[in-house]
């Protein structure tokens, strides 16, 4: 694989990262659960039991969340994913050539000399894989050592895996060139659609906000709808500089909620299953 502008040697650092750290907190959680089994094996037993009824409690529900019904279009997931099959049929089809080529200049003529060029070169820095990446996979060690639950990391890690497999695999395919290339074609080897920035923003700003926050009202009430409204300043952003066209951004968030939105999931869905689980279980040892 050819490594170009899209931080494709800050994306191999960052598996590397996820998977060393991934195998160093799952070293410490199993170490932990044996010495737990060797203290009380009855007890470690019920607690494995709990674990695995919880983890399947939550796969079923991710399933029948995945499956298609008439409830997806409902979905955000689901909306997302109709929004991307249908924009890269537009844009493979060349039906988004006009809109683009119309609005491009709109937001580059906000691309002024001076503060407002600084300004659009720091945001856009929220889409760079090495800073968002690696915040967001610092910010799941964190949280996987606290809790001595390899779960952040393994979502996290596995959240990054397929954003940055999945945006190769459609750059390659739809072959676009950048508006910096002088002209707006498909499978002409170009690497625009979708965008790695927007959607890069999208995964790792909401994961990280999932990581720090999940389980809190103010979660899904402020901070989560800040860190969408951070991933959107970066798109607009890269536009502006003339890295991609709007129809590239607009495929870049809805791949990258694709990612997220499962992942969120499961990171928040053990918790709520562990306290729907442990509630009967403290009434009933009450009466």
């Amino acid at each position: 694989m050819r490594l170009t502008e899209y931080d494709d040697i800050g994306e191999l650092f960052a598996v590397a990262f996820v998977v060393i750290f991934g195998m160093v907190v799952w070293a410490t959680v199993a170490e932990q659960r044996l010495t737990e089994f060797t203290r009380d094996p009855a007890a470690a037993r019920a607690q494995a039991l709990s674990r695995r009824t919880a983890t399947r409690a939550t796969l079923r529900s991710l399933i029948a969340q995945l499956r298609p019904t008439r409830r997806l279009i409902k979905d955000p997931w689901g909306i997302s994913a109709i929004a991307l099959s249908v924009l890269t049929v537009a844009v493979v089809g060349g039906s988004t050539v006009r809109f683009d080529g119309a609005t491009l200049p709109w937001f580059t003529a906000l691309d002024t000399r001076g503060v407002g060029h600084i300004t659009a070169r720091v945001l856009v820095m929220g889409g760079q894989f090495w800073l968002v990446g690696s915040i967001a996979i610092t910010t799941a060690v964190w949280r996987g050592v606290r809790q001595r639950d390899p779960r952040p990391v393994v979502v996290t890690g596995a959240a990054m895996v397929a954003m940055s497999m999945s945006l190769w695999l459609m750059k390659v395919l739809v072959g676009r060139t950048a508006p910096r290339a002088g002209e707006n074609t498909v499978l002409d080897g170009g690497h625009s659609y979708p965008s790695g920035h927007a959607a890069t923003a999208v995964v790792c700003l909401t994961l990280t906000v999932a990581l720090l926050w999940g389980g809190r009202a103010s979660m899904r009430r402020w901070v989560l709808p800040l860190a969408v409204a951070a991933s959107g300043v970066v798109g607009v952003c890269t536009v502006v500089l003339g890295y991609h066209w709007v129809s590239d951004v607009v495929g870049g968030w809805a791949a990258g909620a694709l990612v997220a939105l499962p992942a969120v999931r499961w990171l928040d869905e053990p918790a709520n299953n562990r306290q729907g689980t442990t509630a009967p279980e403290a009434t009933q040892n009450a009466g």
